[in-house]
C-alpha cells in the first residue's frame, strides 16, 4: 500500500497543479474579456451627438480610440495589479462605414479592442512564465428599427 502511496503521489500532484492553472486561465480570459467589452463600450461614447441629431452615426476615432484604450487598461490593471505594461498589448480602433470600407467595411460605427496580456501561472515548484491571452470585444452603434 505504501508503495502505491509513494507512485501516485508525484501523478496526483501533478495533475492538481493541472487543474488549478486550467482554472487560473479560464478566470484570466474571463477577467480579460470583461475589460475589453468594457473598454469596447466606452469608445463609443465619442459618438458625435450633433451627427447623430442629424442622422449621421458616427464615433469620433481619435477620442473613441483613447476612450476605449483608457478604460480597457484601467480595468485590466484592477484586475491584473502585477502586470507589467510589456506584458500588455492592446490595439483600440474605431471603424466608421465611411472610412473603414477599405479594410473589410462596416455597416455601422464600431469600436474594436484586440487585447493580449502575457501571463504567469502558479506552480507548486514555480512559476510557467509566457502564457499568452488574447481578447477581441466588438461595440456598434445600430440603427433603430
Amino acid at each position: 500500500m505504501a508503495f502505491l502511496v509513494v507512485m501516485f503521489l508525484p501523478i496526483l500532484v501533478l495533475l492538481m497543479g493541472l487543474v488549478l492553472n486550467t482554472g487560473f486561465v479560464v478566470l484570466a480570459r474571463q477577467k480579460m474579456s470583461s475589460a475589453a467589452d468594457m473598454g469596447a463600450l466606452a469608445g463609443l461614447h465619442a459618438l458625435d451627438l450633433e451627427k447623430l441629431y442629424l442622422g449621421q452615426r458616427y464615433v469620433d476615432p481619435e477620442e473613441g480610440s483613447a476612450l476605449a484604450r483608457t478604460w480597457t487598461l484601467d480595468n485590466l490593471k484592477a484586475s491584473f495589479p502585477t502586470a507589467e505594461d510589456e506584458d500588455i498589448d492592446l490595439v483600440a480602433r474605431v471603424l466608421n462605414p465611411v472610412t473603414s470600407r477599405q479594410e473589410g467595411g462596416v455597416e455601422d460605427p464600431t469600436v474594436e479592442v484586440d487585447l493580449s496580456l502575457s501571463i504567469e501561472l502558479p506552480w507548486p515548484f514555480g512559476r510557467i512564465p509566457g502564457v499568452n491571452l488574447r481578447v477581441k470585444a466588438r461595440s456598434a452603434v445600430k440603427e433603430r428599427e
